[in-house]
């Protein structure tokens, strides 16, 4: 999962799952909880800057999915 302030502007990383693992936060505040087993589970993934934030008039999520080359 990643954020930015603007559609163009960078992405930073706010969690990620490799290989089939649970779900990691990968910045301070970033909430994730995870349910579910096996090849179906529920991911929610919680941004540290909230959306009523002043300062933050807008903010933008993706989910960037890969899938490693086959050999």
């Amino acid at each position: 999962m990643q954020a930015a302030d603007s559609l163009d502007g960078s992405w930073i990383d706010l969690a990620e799952s490799a290989g089939g693992a649970s779900m990691t936060a990968l910045l301070g505040g970033v909430a994730v909880t995870e349910t579910g087993t096996g090849a179906t589970r529920r991911v929610e993934v919680c941004d540290p800057v909230q959306s009523g934030d002043s300062a933050q008039s807008r903010r933008f999520l993706r989910v960037k999915a890969s899938r490693p080359s086959a050999r």
